[in-house]
């Protein structure tokens, strides 16, 4: 019965699958048929708890392989799509894999780098550079990321970014890393295209201001640690302002790139150039022995930069202004040194241009003073300290005054009297011309209402008209505004506005349709210092222009012949051709006005007829016209009032 029973649960093992295992226990039934019952139920029991672990085991052993190979082609897919080349080493350096980017970088096939070190796939210098960086990491552990340039086997060479991590064994100890190649090659561009615009002028490739002040200060540094002299030369083109706006700012940027081309040539060992903004260069000579040497320098400088340069295929001259700081002598740090030689470039301005200045102490002084007039000049407005006066333009045929200019003064409260020469640049730098220009048209068209209201002739008031004010979008608004103020018709009043050269031919297109408007408004219109612009002949035919004005520096030289005399001619043969009414400014003596007389040019201004007046001083100054006494009075001429 017993035997039976152990059968029956042996055939139910055989029925749960354990067929092998089950007729081993069956074998075994004959072998132990001798124990014990109780004995044998127990191995047979046993025997059959072990086959199902067996069988169990092997299913899983199947579903992990199933899900290895799985992830096995997932990680092999991910790594194909990678664009970036990735590897595996272990611990001795030898490739345990790698994807096609890096077989890219490398240049041999995945089967013949898998079982290498870095020295059978790279050069020998990398492959140590790269071998000692790995055994570094290996043995710190973690994360590792640098930067470096790399070389791929096709001779192409990249920024790259390396990332490697060490990956452990089971039993926790290092293993091998796995490294990633990030390729940084743009970005690295990017940002040494920033670095030249932050240290670097867009425009002509020279350092800039930020950069140029960096240099100096570690060039000052090392000066005073090797108690060496150093310099700084402030270049400034002289008239740019008006090339520029006479060729176009186009063409003014293409001559700002030809003088750094000029100028880079002659630096020396050592040395730094610069352009600081607009028309100004500064040049840093280090080691500087004596102030002969700095003389010697700046003068070649201005030597070449004379020579005429070639724009659009016609040659233009230029001249520049330099102003000279030295150190220790000059200044002991960058800012003292460069707002010195900027004073001594403005120095060589005031003394005539295309002129070189060392700096002197004095110089401080007058540039606080300018920063002072600046500062009145703005509140000069508003406190009613600006006065115009009047200088009569004589018909010397019958000596009847033809117009008045109408010109500008400043009674300075300390000061006193303080001439255009001197405030109209500073209001020009800083944009007050704009305003001062708009007062000035307003309060010429109020003394014309004025003088009409009196029952006076009608004059012609020439009032000038600045080149910013000219190019202001409202131009035309704003004279608008000074008619409609002063309430009077134009064309009854004769106003006339004096330009420039140089403002007629900044932007034609602009000009074009400002003159038009303003004749429109019958308003008059004079080239004002005509023969000192710049192709002062071409545009003549293409404005609507009425009068040319004969500039005051021709006519003071006509009476020692050569070319203004020439000069003065022409331009009055040209005007008449033209059917252009002429006048010459600046006429003082008499040998003038007959030299003018014999080339039938009658209308004439100057200190001969009479000086600028006030208002009042004008009114009595045409009551004795028209009572027919001397034009040339000399109680007209002496009658100063305090004004020029």
């Amino acid at each position: 019965m017993k035997r039976v029973t152990l059968l029956l649960i042996s055939l139910a093992v055989i029925a749960s699958g354990g067929i092998i295992l089950a007729a081993c226990q069956l074998n075994m039934l004959s072998q132990f048929s001798a124990l014990p019952a109780l004995v044998t139920f127990a191995l047979t029991i046993l025997v059959a708890w072990l086959t199902a672990r067996t069988r169990a085991a092997f299913a899983r052993h199947d579903h992990l392989r199933r899900q290895f190979q799985q992830q096995s082609r997932l990680l092999q897919a991910v790594l194909r799509a990678i664009p970036a080349p990735i590897f595996f080493k272990d611990h001795r350096g030898i490739y345990l894999g790698c994807n096609r980017a890096f077989e890219a970088f490398i240049g041999l096939p995945r089967e013949k780098i898998i079982g290498a070190s870095v020295w059978d796939v790279a050069p020998r210098e990398l492959a140590d550079t790269y071998h000692r960086a790995d055994s570094e990491l290996m043995e710190q552990g973690g994360q590792q990321v640098y930067e470096t340039e790399v070389q791929y086997a096709d001779g192409s060479r990249h920024h790259v970014m390396f990332h490697k991590a060490v990956f452990a064994a089971a039993d926790g100890s290092p293993a091998g890393l796995v490294g990633a190649m990030l390729d940084i090659t743009d970005r690295k561009q990017v940002e040494q295209e920033i670095e030249e615009l932050a240290y670097h002028d867009n425009l002509t490739g020279l350092a800039n201001r930020s950069f140029f002040k960096q240099r100096l200060t570690e060039a000052l540094t090392q000066a005073a640690i090797s108690e060496q002299q150093l310099a700084l030369l402030f270049l400034d083109l002289d008239r740019f302002k008006y090339i520029n706006d006479t060729i176009g700012h186009a063409g003014g940027d293409r001559l700002l790139q030809l003088v750094a081309e000029r100028l880079s040539c002659l630096i020396p060992a050592g040395g730094t150039l610069a352009r600081l903004g607009g028309d100004e260069f500064v040049i840093m000579l280090t080691d500087v022995h004596n102030r002969n040497e700095l003389e010697h320098f700046g003068n070649t400088l201005l030597k070449t930069l004379e020579k005429p340069f070639l724009l659009a295929g016609k040659q233009l001259h230029v001249s520049t202004s330099i102003g000279i700081a030295r150190y220790p002598a000059d200044g002991k740090d960058s800012s003292s040194l460069l707002k010195h030689a900027d004073m001594a470039m403005y120095a060589a301005k005031e003394q005539g241009r295309n002129n070189l200045c060392f700096y002197r102490k004095r110089m401080t002084r007058q540039a606080a003073q300018r920063r002072d007039m600046e500062t009145r000049l703005r509140q000069a407005l508003d406190q009613g300290e600006f006065a115009l006066v009047y200088q009569p333009q004589i018909d010397d045929r019958n000596g009847r005054i033809r117009g008045v200019e109408a010109l500008l003064r400043w009674h300075h409260p300390r000061r006193g009297l303080v001439y255009p020469a001197e405030f109209i640049p500073i209001a020009e730098e800083t944009g007050l011309i704009r305003t001062l220009g708009e007062w000035v048209l307003r309060e010429s068209c109020r003394q014309l209402r004025t003088w009409r209201h009196a029952q006076l002739p009608n004059l012609r008031m020439a009032v000038n008209i600045s080149g910013q004010q000219f190019k202001q979008p409202d131009f035309l608004t704003v004279v608008d505004r000074a008619l409609r103020e002063a309430d009077f018709d134009p064309a009854r009043l004769e106003l006339e506005m004096e330009l420039t050269e140089t403002v007629l031919l900044h932007n034609v297109e602009t000009t074009l349709r400002n003159l038009r408007g303003l004749k429109e408004r019958g308003i008059s219109l004079a080239i004002d210092d005509f023969g000192t612009g710049y192709s002062s002949l071409s545009y003549l035919k293409d404005f609507p222009i009425d009068r040319i004005k004969i500039d005051r520096s021709f006519v003071g030289e006509i009476s020692h012949g050569g070319n203004a005399a020439a000069i003065v001619g022409t331009i009055i043969a040209m005007a008449r051709s033209l059917g252009l009414a002429v006048i010459a400014e600046g006429v003082e003596t008499a040998q003038q006005v007959e030299f003018l007389r014999q080339r039938d040019c009658f209308d004439m201004q100057g200190y001969y007829f009479a000086r600028p007046m006030p208002a009042a001083v004008l009114e009595r100054y045409l009551q004795n016209i028209q009572t027919g006494k001397n034009r040339r009075s000399p109680g007209l001429i002496t009658c100063r009032a305090g004004l020029s």
